[in-house]
């Protein structure tokens, strides 16, 4: 029998058809606390609806068991904050807004496999920098001067990014330019950089081991490879 990992409380009418099948996903329709078991919280509603579940996720959020909660616009969104107010709900670092199903779809699907610390949740493109949002809620602002590729594109064409629909990169279809996750880790995060540094000169430093292996092997010198230094 599966362990169930996660709880949806699909409260949304269109939110049912995101959720992956699964029989470690609890699926709840509506509000209930008790049925709650798994330490990984999903909330998904309308801007609408939100102040029906007001109760539910500020009781799972206090558990520290809210993984996101997912507001559909389903009204004027510059209303929100109005729409946050009257569900006596202040405004939660893992709360994203969406219009269709692909952003809660994505996140979901990155839960169910574990994959949410390596998956693009969603991304804008800001006056000099990126913000990219991981599966996991962990928010990324990338100035486009710290990554090359992305420096060279003209300023009217970095919003023009398409995100694969299991998140694993974004992608800038005219110059043609794939970024993952860990680019923009990269680009912000010193220890990172510096353990993919070590780990590419480990790896250049066995690769190298490796073909002089061969080339002693078979009686050549470096000279004798055109290219190879």
């Amino acid at each position: 029998m599966a362990v169930e990992k996660m709880t949806v409380l699909a409260h949304d009418s269109e939110a049912q058809a995101v959720v992956p099948r699964s029989r470690s996903i609890r699926v709840l329709k509506r509000p209930d606390l008790n049925r709650v078991r798994t330490p990984n919280v999903f909330v998904l509603t309308s801007a609408v609806r939100l102040p029906e579940v007001t109760p539910f996720v500020r009781s799972v959020n206090q558990q520290h068991r809210l993984r996101a909660l997912f507001i559909r616009e389903d009204m004027n969104a510059r209303l929100l904050p109005q729409v946050l107010n009257r569900a006596d709900l202040r405004v939660l670092k893992n709360t994203l807004v969406h219009s269709g199903p692909e952003l809660p779809k994505r996140v979901l699907e990155a839960w169910h496999w574990g994959s949410e610390a390596q998956l693009i949740a969603t991304a804008e493109a800001m006056a000099d920098r990126l913000l990219v949002i991981s599966c996991g809620l962990e928010v990324f602002e990338v100035p486009f001067e710290r990554i090359p590729a992305l420096s060279q594109i003209p300023a009217s064409q970095l919003s023009a990014f398409e995100i694969s629909s299991e998140g694993s990169y974004i992608h800038w279809p005219e110059p043609d330019v794939h970024l993952d996750l860990d680019a923009f880790r990269y680009a912000v995060d010193p220890q990172f950089k510096e353990r993919q540094d070590a780990l590419k000169i480990a790896a250049d430093r066995r690769f190298g081991r490796a073909v002089a292996a061969v080339r002693k092997q078979m009686g050549l010198t470096q000279s004798d490879i055109r290219g190879l230094s």
